[in-house]
């Protein structure tokens, strides 16, 4: 016999409606992809669905009724009301750790339990301290706060209304009634984010339309179990009449929220114009606003024939197995305590989607580059690429062969070298970075505020996770290697989305695409390094490549690469956060323990407690109605046994009289001589025990129920024949 033991309880709206309910609760969700505000749409989608499944369970009648699993079941459910929606609210406001940082802190915590050495300690938590302070801030600010603050008032406000929504809507699911009632929270939720949010006017028309059609199919529904038990009949034409009729008013709906804006100087537009007008910083839900620029920015950015850094594209110019240079040295290169690369161009302005150069462009002519000195390194270059403009050498560049145009950076570094004219074979005399002499003492230090600027509207998360990975160490070193530390443990791939076209590059990088070219590991380092108080920057060129006899080097565009310089110990250091390329060898300069500092982390809130303690009971009581209520028989087992009996006795010419109780009926079938006595006996005391008794049936009456059905059901066939 197949069981038709129900593991997902049927809605009391029946499963179509149930669809429909789905799909109206995700409209806000729709609203918010629309916005010119853009508030995040995943956090509509989980409180619509998770508000619908906490509401219809809790609505649903439950089957036991053991005092343990009823405060147990209000526990959880009055817990979820409460407390459901905050990790939402904080996805809104950007203030969840990212996810590999909460990976790496599971890690941690399973090491140290296991007594391994070497554990970071965790720092999600420290995260989450700075980031929900931060949002407490900006929301207290957010009505003077212009376009972010509105965004963020509509995200935080959409989101509570949806959960809300979402929690009563799942009531009339699981319990159908007061439907329609309860399907008009989350239409005020919907109103909320396609108005002032400027979500548009066919996700309001479409919602309206659904709720509609859910309250006519669930209602078809209700009246349909209510005709069944008053045994009335009816014509199965109804049910498809009123979806037929709910159908039309969605598409009234959605033809008048396309009409109406076509119609000069209707009254309902206009209404709706002056309900989006709120007062305050609110008033940018009118309308948008540019993107804001960099502190400082000049006119003079760059040479003048030489692109920027867009980040999400490719810096190579060919194929992969294409070469790029060759390159013969003086010596051969030696695996030192920082990486080599052979530089191109370096990048000191980050604008939110790439990175330029603020740098004066002068005329530099050929030197000489047979000078003798200490750790010289000579470069023989011969440029094969197709665009050949810029000059490459190993950093530090001292003299070069041929006559460039040199950018430089206003404390005198290199930015880059132009041919002049352009040629595709030259000498370049340089020596490596670590060994570049320190500031002269009687001169005035470097001025290096312009590796330490950022965007205006960068956001604040990315500075709240370089202090959660970095900040309580005791050093510009140590908190260098921190970062790069857990860039390298992002996965890395050559297919990454492209960038929303109002996203900062560095934070979409690290929150939601985790993975991406060499550029945004190099670019998010330099950033985080920033937030942390080091002065960073970014560069463009080639690894060392292939290396021949006499050392000759062989570099192809698989090469190409972008990887991050910090000034450390007075001197520009390059460090490697792209997970595919080979650390150096640094001996004792790996990262150690935290220590703490006066600057690292904020003090924990209390209220963070709170939440982790309110979250800890959810998940306690959650599980334990999943255990508790594992002993309850699926609500159509008992239902399903008195069938089998009745079906049996149908069969041996015996049929249920009226007016005769499930005892009754079963001495009446025992009283023939029959194989199935026993099945018999033990399924009526089997249902008398779970529909009469508070004990209900434990796992063992369950699976000797279910066995009892299915011996009787083989003498019920056997009979037949």
């Amino acid at each position: 016999m197949q069981r038709r033991t129900q593991l997902i309880r049927r809605p009391a709206v029946g499963w179509p409606a149930t669809m429909l309910a789905i799909a109206y609760a995700l409209t806000p969700a729709l609203a918010a992809v629309q916005s010119f505000l853009a508030p995040p749409a995943e956090p509509f989608v989980w409180a619509a669905l998770f508000g619908l499944l906490i509401g219809a369970d809790g609505a649903a009648p439950n089957p036991s009724r053991t005092p343990l699993v009823r405060v147990a079941r209000f526990l959880a459910h009055a817990t979820a009301w409460a407390a459901g929606f905050v990790p939402l609210i904080l996805a809104v406001g950007a203030a969840l750790p990212p996810i590999i940082l909460v990976q790496q802190d599971l890690i941690g915590i399973i090491m140290r339990f296991q007594g391994l050495a070497g554990s970071p300690p965790p720092r999600s938590i420290d995260f989450l301290n700075s980031s929900a302070t931060r949002l407490l801030a900006d929301l207290s600010a957010a009505p003077n706060a212009g376009q972010q603050g509105a965004r963020l008032l509509i995200g935080v406000v959409g989101i509570i209304l949806t959960w809300i929504g979402a929690l009563l809507l799942g009531r009339a699911v699981g319990s159908a009634r007061s439907m329609h009632v309860l399907v008009l929270p989350m239409l005020v939720a919907l109103t909320i984010v396609a108005v002032p949010g400027g979500g548009g006017g066919w996700p309001l028309a479409l919602g309206l339309g659904l709720a509609m059609v859910f309250a006519a199919v669930a209602g078809f529904h209700r009246n349909q179990q209510a005709w069944e038990q008053n045994a009335t009949d009816y014509s199965d034409e109804l049910g498809r009449d009123s979806a037929l009729w709910a159908s039309l008013l969605i598409i009234v709906a959605l033809t008048a929220a396309w009409v109406l804006p076509l119609w000069p100087g209707n009254p309902i537009a206009r209404a709706f114009e002056n309900l989006a007008v709120v007062p305050s910083g609110v008033a940018a839900l009118q309308q948008g606003m540019e993107r804001s620029d960099l502190d400082d920015q000049t006119s003079t950015i760059g040479l003048s024939t030489l692109p920027s850094l867009e980040l999400g594209q490719s810096i190579a110019q060919g194929p992969p197995g294409q070469p790029a240079l060759r390159i013969s040295l003086n010596t051969q290169l030696i695996p030192g305590p920082v990486p080599h690369y052979w530089r191109e161009r370096v990048f000191d302005r980050y604008s939110g989607i790439g990175w330029s150069a603020y740098a004066r462009v002068a005329p530099q002519a050929a030197s000489t580059t047979d000078i003798a000195f200490d750790g010289a390194i000579i470069q023989n270059v011969e440029d094969l690429r197709p665009d050949r403009q810029l000059l490459v050498g190993m950093p530090d560049i001292i003299a070069v062969s041929v006559s460039t145009r040199a950018e430089r950076f206003e404390d005198g570094s290199l930015a880059a070298l132009a041919g002049d004219p352009i040629v595709n074979r030259y000498t370049v005399l340089s020596r490596f970075q670590e060994q570049a002499p320190l500031p002269a003492r009687d001169r005035d230090p470097p001025d290096l505020r312009p590796y330490l600027q950022i965007p205006r509207d960068l956001p604040p998360r990315v500075r709240e996770l370089a202090l959660a990975i970095a900040g309580s160490r005791d050093n510009d070193q140590t908190r260098a290697l921190a970062i790069e530390t857990y860039l390298r443990e992002l996965p890395y791939r050559y297919e990454v989305q492209r960038l929303p076209r109002d996203g900062d590059a560095v934070d979409q990088f690290l929150f939601d695409m985790r993975s991406g070219y060499c550029t945004y590991y190099a670019s998010a380092m330099a950033i985080m390094a920033r937030s942390v108080g080091i002065p960073a920057r970014v560069a463009t060129g080639y690894v060392t490549g292939e290396a021949g006899p006499d050392a000759a080097y062989t570099i192809r565009e698989a090469d190409a690469h972008a990887w991050p310089e910090l000034y450390i110990g007075e001197r520009w250091i390059p460090f490697e956060p792209t997970p595919v390329r080979p650390l150096p060898a640094r001996g004792t300069n790996q990262p150690t323990e935290a220590q703490p500092i006066s600057v690292a982390t904020p003090q924990p809130a209390p209220w963070l407690w709170i939440l982790a303690a309110i979250l800890i009971v959810l998940v306690t009581a959650i599980l334990v109605i999943f255990l508790v209520r594992r002993r309850s028989p699926p609500p159509d087992l008992l239902t399903q046994a008195a069938s089998m009996l009745e079906r049996y006795g149908k069969r041996q010419g015996l049929p249920w009289p009226e007016s005769v109780s499930i005892r009754e009926y079963g001495q009446l079938l025992t009283k023939r001589p029959t194989s199935a006595a026993g099945s018999i006996t033990t399924i009526v005391a089997l249902i008398e025990q779970g529909r009469y008794t508070e004990r209900g049936l434990g796992p063992f009456e369950l699976a000797t129920l279910e066995r009892v059905i299915d011996q009787l059901h083989e003498a019920s066939e056997a009979t037949e024949r």
